[in-house]
């Protein structure tokens, strides 16, 4: 059976951050060649955050109009 490519909405911010916390384990466990994958996660956690952020300034200014 063939793989399906995740979508990227796929997985909440909430699941990322769990997966960052592992990494996180992984890098403390294993070693700092482990390092790239939780940068990777960290990012994406922090980019999700921003444009949450950004929804709701949205939202909360689409209230006012």
């Amino acid at each position: 059976m063939p793989r399906v490519a995740a979508n990227e909405r796929d997985f909440t911010l909430s699941h990322l951050e769990m997966r960052r916390q592992q990494a996180a384990d992984w890098v403390v466990t294993f070693g700092e060649w482990l390092l790239p994958l939780f940068e990777r996660l960290d990012d994406e956690c922090a980019r999700r955050e921003r444009q949450q952020s950004s929804l709701d300034r949205v939202r909360a200014m689409a209230r006012r109009a």
